[in-house]
């Protein structure tokens, strides 16, 4: 008698995301990244130049829709963080994923993503 070895199975997160979605996230995870190597200076100017400007644009987005909490908007979309375990808990779910995705899209065109 052979006894069946039970295996594991995870679900794949595969969601519908447009590439300027993918874009966006990966531009918001790398955010603090960029802010540490413009704080250590140890890359080269124009490199730092291109990392300012890339994070003025992404925060400067953010502000515009959300305010003060841009910051954990940005944390929130490059680390895919959702209602739950936010510290945008202020504010109701609803409005969350709303501000959420109104900064999404804000980026994208602050990068010259979309029109």
């Amino acid at each position: 008698m052979t006894v069946k070895k039970e295996e594991t199975v995870y679900p794949l997160r595969r969601e519908r995301r447009s590439s300027i979605d993918a874009i966006v996230i990966a531009h918001c995870l790398d955010y603090s990244r960029r802010c540490d190597e413009l704080l250590r200076r140890t890359m080269p100017r124009r490199v730092l130049m291109e990392y300012r400007y890339l994070n003025s644009r992404i925060i400067t987005a953010a502000r515009e829709v959300v305010g003060t909490q841009a910051e954990i908007y940005v944390r929130d979309i490059g680390m895919q963080i959702g209602y739950a375990k936010s510290d945008a808990a202020s504010v109701s779910e609803s409005i969350y994923k709303t501000r959420k995705k109104e900064v999404k899209r804000r980026i994208a065109q602050k990068l010259n993503l979309i029109g």
